[in-house]
């Protein structure tokens, strides 16, 4: 009777020990939906914030155009007078609002790269998590065949999983299910970032154009 209570006191340790390595799973999954919902919350706002500073330049640029419109030939021929109205302090507040759009680019880059950082973290835990329990519970790291296959465990794990019908802790035992879970957290913030870089392109031209004006002053 000893034989079989010790193989009894055994597995029940390993179905400790792997739940322990299943919740420091789920707590790195946990992070890394926190880490995106407050990522994606953020740029809401900033997005929206952008969007709406740069409608509020175009309707003070046309305001201007609008305004000047109605000014006399000979008012407007006077010395000086063309660009004192042209530019009376539209110069100073587009510039303002150029380097507030500059701001919200690179906060937006700063938040963005932050998030991957910590994604990132979050992602080589779970694998060295998957790594240790493999050598754990004797698992081979390719216990199993590609996406679509049946289970195919090998070697220590194919005994150990066929004596207790425990799954890989991440992927359900494919690797290629886990790498794919990761696609949207990993992709996202560089999408991100690649979108606010593209904004501060096209902000170069009208952010010197405006400084210019303003020194020129």
């Amino acid at each position: 009777m000893i034989g079989p209570q010790k193989d009894e006191q055994d597995v029940e340790r390993k179905i400790q020990l792997y739940n322990i390595y299943r919740d420091y799973v789920k707590h790195e999954d946990n992070l890394i939906n926190n880490r995106m919902t407050w990522l994606l919350s953020i740029h809401g706002f900033l997005y929206a914030t952008y969007g709406l500073t740069l409608q509020k330049k175009f309707e003070i640029s046309q305001k201007i155009v609008e305004s000047t419109s109605h000014v006399s030939a000979f008012v407007w021929d006077a010395p000086g007078m063309s660009g004192a109205m042209e530019g009376y302090g539209f110069d100073y507040v587009s510039f303002q609002i150029d380097v507030f759009l500059i701001g919200i680019g690179l906060v937006g880059i700063f938040i963005s790269r932050i998030a991957l950082e910590s994604i990132e973290a979050a992602g080589r835990a779970t694998q060295t998590l998957r790594t240790n329990a493999n050598i754990a519970f004797g698992m081979d790291l390719e216990s199993t065949g590609p996406a679509g296959s049946e289970a195919t465990p090998i070697g220590v794990g194919a005994r150990l999983r066929k004596k207790l019908w425990l799954p890989q802790i991440t992927g359900g035992g494919l690797g290629d299910h886990e790498i794919n879970g990761f696609i949207a957290p990993r992709g996202i913030p560089r999408i991100l970032i690649v979108s606010w870089v593209f904004s501060l392109v096209l902000m170069i031209y009208p952010f010197f154009k405006d400084a210019a004006a303003v020194i020129g002053r």
